[in-house]
């Protein structure tokens, strides 16, 4: 799903790691190994690199298992960034 989220975007891998703070051979693992899991700061990060909608940055952290809480403080800083658009680290 995140490949294809590039893909729709229109960007390169290596715009969105570097966009998302991720180093080239962590990106490298993710799209190679089917097995890798990232870690749920990470697929948010990719969510955000990617300037996702809230709709769709649920479904990408869905897709690695994962949600947002409405009961975590930074889960509900990552939803208000995603309804306001706001991306930039």
């Amino acid at each position: 799903m995140l490949f294809q989220y590039i893909d729709e975007k229109g960007e390169s891998d290596s715009a969105i790691y570097q966009r998302a703070g991720i180093d080239h051979r962590h990106f490298s693992k993710i799209r190679s190994n089917v097995d890798y899991h990232p870690k749920k700061n990470t697929v948010i990060a990719l969510a955000l690199a990617l300037e996702l909608d809230q709709a769709e940055a649920e479904e990408l952290l869905e897709a690695a298992g994962y949600a947002l809480s409405g009961n975590n403080t930074g889960d509900l800083v990552i939803q208000f960034c995603l309804e306001q658009k706001i991306y930039q680290n």
